[in-house]
């Protein structure tokens, strides 16, 4: 009896050192990968249907700046500005959308509640 314990320990030892490295080596891994310049989760993601073709959602940063000009120049020169000049970010979508999501129902209506918005909210709550 004692022997079979022994081995359930040392089995359940294993299993609990062989996660934590796991998850030791995928953590930096996927930080690197999956999050956008300031730590922040990268959730939007360019996708495609077995077509090929773009998801029709996102218009772009340039449908944006028609009538959020002073917003878009500001961002601009910023980090979230120059996403897609980084590889990491080759196929991903970049600008506005990437932080406010699709915006092709919002620049058809204006709705602002067809877009992420920020207003009103800390960095804590977003």
């Amino acid at each position: 009896m004692a022997t079979s314990t022994r081995r359930i320990k040392l089995a359940l030892l294993g299993a609990s050192a062989f996660l934590v490295v796991t998850w030791l080596v995928t953590g930096p891994l996927s930080r690197t990968l999956g999050s956008g310049l300031d730590g922040t989760q990268v959730t939007h993601i360019a996708s495609a249907d077995a077509g090929g073709k773009q998801d029709d959602r996102y218009v772009g940063s340039e449908t944006c700046a028609a009538c959020h000009e002073a917003q878009f120049k500001s961002v601009g020169d910023t980090k979230h500005g120059k996403l897609h000049t980084l590889d990491s970010w080759k196929g991903k979508v970049v600008g506005c959308e990437s932080c406010h999501g699709p915006g092709k129902e919002h620049a058809e209506s204006g709705d602002i509640r067809k877009i992420i918005s920020f207003k009103g909210k800390d960095s804590k709550t977003i």
